[in-house]
């Protein structure tokens, strides 16, 4: 199911013009680095793929709805940071090998 989320949020991202820069779907957490346009608002990126990826991944994985978060894929919440002044490269190393990042 892991791979389908990876998939499936990535579709989702191209279908609204979005740029996957990289991406970790772990059991319990998603690290996504996303590059947007001015025009985008970050609620509505996040709304969109979170409800969309639910949507198709219990399509697919029925079963899982019974155990998770009161029959929500998703959490309520999230968290959004920009890179800004941070080094890219160090941001995707990140992501991809969940190390801190040094100050």
């Amino acid at each position: 199911m892991g791979e389908r989320a990876r998939q499936v949020i990535v579709e989702v991202a191209e279908k609204y013009g979005y740029v996957v820069d990289e991406l970790k779907v772990k059991p319990d957490y998603v690290h996504l680095l996303v590059r947007l346009e001015p025009k985008n608002s970050l609620p509505d990126v996040v709304r969109a793929l979170k409800s969309l990826s639910a949507r198709t991944l219990f399509l697919e994985f029925a079963e899982v709805k019974g155990f998770l978060w009161n029959g929500s894929l998703w959490a309520s919440g999230y968290c959004v940071n920009t890179v800004g002044g941070l080094d890219l490269d160090a941001v995707r190393h990140y992501i991809r090998e969940e190390q801190e990042l040094a100050p």
